[in-house]
């Protein structure tokens, strides 16, 4: 039976609450709105958002064309979309607006940019022809149709419609007008190279602030008060090197809150890092309206900064209005100290006309079937969301799907990789509106989603949930997530209040893994080092350094299957060493590796019998290696990139 899945987010008009919209959209007005941050400060006023979304088997298309067509979405004008991604594009696409053909080509050409003017960084296409995204704006006076044929992946089509009688939109063309082409180009630069703070900014008022660099120490905190009326425009935290904390979860443990107008709750409460879209902990990626590194010229930072990168700052540039007092305070829940500084730039002046700013942090540990983000209520707009993962399984978590429901209607995802605008298996990348910074095969995973062109508008209400199919398998799974919204706060009592073991994620914890430290016996090995000490997560939180150049005896307790398995074994990725011979109790060997800097830590060893209980292994080191823990399975398979903590490379450009 054929299953429809079009799912529609509606909303009805609020005139006297929202601004003004332009009654004529024309494909300039579009294209700007990618990077209009402005306007999503805004109550939506009478503009629909939806999206429509089916998963790959080509099952759920919403009907036969004829001669081998099929129709991936209809949609009714004036209106335009937003958004196109595909796991994997193939065949062909049309894009029929007002009736006429305006694209026929290869589907993966209009990821590929083979479609001017629509090309990078607009559109994207991973190296392995998979996660194909397209943020290119296509206006429709009266219908448009998106028709494929030889396609049967998943896909999602976000768009947007004007309720409004008498608005009108330039329907989309191949060729643009000179407005156009310039509001192309403009937007081309700020998604490739990112917003200066001059243009976030403008010719606004602006009062700007610093506070630091200071010394934060375990259980305190840096804080302030503005009065208002007023609007940060520019939110921007240095992490000092030097000061930075050794404990890999450090940032973590440090929450930023922001209260607004002297309300019950904070509308800002997330661990700091991840506010910035880095879960977890700090990576440098940049995005367009947050990210971890920026180049900002503050005053009062000596001449020699930039050679200590210490004019790089996280950043956020929504707008945060306040009408009375804005209290803003970083607190350090963590066991070490951490040196920060804040930098704001404030615009002064009547905000009346902006909705409320949100973003609140959640975890659930273990993960249900359905993990609640947020519910708020509006006018507003959803525009962002992160998602941290932490799993102890090689399943991954691409299973995740988003679930929204706004006022009466209702969305579904395709799963996270639609969600975070990668492709099947999902792949560290990162771009001006989504990405993902950090990724691994089991343990910790996040990946950011901003919302700008295609925001979620809701009039009445708005629920977010994340629905996990897994939770019934995989039932230690833990999920952390912010949602970015304008609109009401959410319920007093909703979210839980960020204390110390809200902002500690679970430690490193692999499948089959026997601790090396504390099962050796050997007397003079060397000695073991605590994960503070180490920059990195260990599991167990602690590591054997070897330094003896000797054969040094090993313990392998052993409570499984007895029998044949294959042993790997992890290494503290940022201790070099130069090899690790193992033979078992009879002095055959296991295996011999060497290190290389791609393993990131994970090493294959070889097969060993194990017996229930002790069994006794040699091991000969060279290079005083940091050795965390043997892992242990059944079967030989890919030798596994691990959890490599603190060391996972930075999020790139797009492939």
């Amino acid at each position: 039976m054929m299953i429809l899945r079009i799912p529609m987010l509606l909303m009805l008009a609020c005139s006297t609450l929202a601004a003004p919209e332009t009654p004529f959209l024309s494909q300039d007005d579009l294209l700007r709105r990618i990077t209009d941050f402005d306007r999503l400060a805004h109550a939506p006023g009478r503009e629909t958002t939806g999206c429509i979304s089916a998963p790959a088997g080509g099952k759920n298309f919403v009907r036969d064309a004829g001669d081998g067509w099929q129709v991936l979405a209809v949609l009714e004008g004036p209106g335009y979309v937003s958004r196109i991604w595909a796991d994997r594009p193939s065949g062909h696409l049309r894009v029929v607006i007002d009736g006429s053909i305006i694209i026929d080509r290869p589907f993966a050409d209009l990821f590929r940019g083979l479609i001017p003017p629509i090309a990078e960084p607009l559109v994207s296409l991973g190296n392995d022809d998979t996660g194909g995204n397209c943020y290119f704006p296509m206006g429709f006076a009266k219908s448009c149709e998106l028709q494929c044929r030889e396609f049967d992946g998943a896909y999602q089509v976000s768009f947007v419609r004007l309720t409004d009688a008498a608005a009108r939109v330039e329907p989309f063309s191949l060729k643009l007008s000179d407005a156009a082409a310039a509001a192309l180009d403009s937007v081309s630069m700020a998604m490739a190279r990112g917003v200066t703070l001059k243009s976030v900014l403008g010719k606004r008022r602006i009062m700007p602030y610093t506070q630091g660099p200071s010394r934060i120490g375990s259980k305190d905190k840096m804080a302030e008060t503005f009065k208002g009326p007023g609007a940060v425009r520019a939110l921007l935290v240095r992490v000092t090197p030097f000061g930075a904390s050794r404990d890999p979860r450090g940032l973590h443990r440090c929450v930023l809150r922001i209260r607004f107008d002297d309300a019950a709750e904070p509308g800002v409460e997330a661990p700091l890092p991840d506010f910035f879209g880095s879960g977890f902990g700090r990576l440098d990626f940049e995005a367009l309206p947050i990210g971890t590194h920026t180049i900002v010229d503050v005053p009062f930072i000596n001449e020699d900064a930039a050679k200590t990168w210490e004019n790089v700052f996280m950043y956020c540039y929504f707008p945060m209005p306040f009408h009375k007092k804005l209290d803003i305070e970083i607190e350090n829940l963590g066991d070490g100290p951490v040196e920060l500084m804040l930098h704001m730039r404030i615009e002064k002046g009547p905000v009346d006309s902006l909705r409320p700013f949100n973003a609140r942090y959640r975890r659930v540990d273990p993960a249900a079937a359905t993990h609640p983000v947020v519910r708020a209520a509006g006018p507003g707009r959803l525009v962002g969301l992160l998602l941290n993962v932490d799993t102890p399984t090689t399943r991954g978590w691409g299973d995740l799907s988003e679930i929204i429901r706004s006022d009466r209607a209702s969305q579904s995802g395709s799963g996270a990789a639609g969600l975070l605008g990668s492709g099947e298996p999902l792949r560290i990348h990162a771009t001006a509106l989504h990405g993902i910074t950090r990724l691994n095969p089991f343990g910790k995973s996040s990946g950011y989603r901003w919302l700008l062109p295609d925001c979620v508008n809701f009039q009445n209400e708005l629920r977010l949930e994340l629905a996990n199919p897994a939770a019934q398998v995989e039932a230690d799974t833990f999920l952390g997530t912010i949602a970015y919204w304008y609109g009401e706060p959410a319920p007093a009592g909703d979210f839980e209040p960020l204390r110390r073991e809200q902002v500690t994620p679970p430690g490193l914890r692999i499948p089959g893994s026997i601790e090396v430290e504390g099962n050796i016996s050997t007397p003079e090995w060397g000695n073991e080092i605590r994960q503070r000490h180490a920059g990195i997560e260990l599991s167990g939180e602690a590591a054997a350094s070897v330094s003896a150049t000797g054969w040094v005896d090993v313990r392998l307790p052993w409570r499984g299957k007895p029998g044949r398995h294959w042993l790997a074994l992890r290494v503290n990725p940022k201790a070099p060493f130069d090899d690790i011979e193992v033979r078992d109790s009879k002095d055959a060997p296991i295996g011999h590796v060497r290190y290389r800097r791609e393993s990131r830590g994970m090493y294959d060893v070889g097969w060993i019998t194990l017996a229930e209980g002790d069994n006794a292994v040699r091991v000969r080191a060279a290079g005083k290696p940091h050795m965390d823990c043997w892992v242990i399975s059944e079967t030989r398979g890919q030798e596994q990139s691990g959890p490599a903590g603190e060391d996972d490379a930075p999020a790139t450009q797009p492939d």
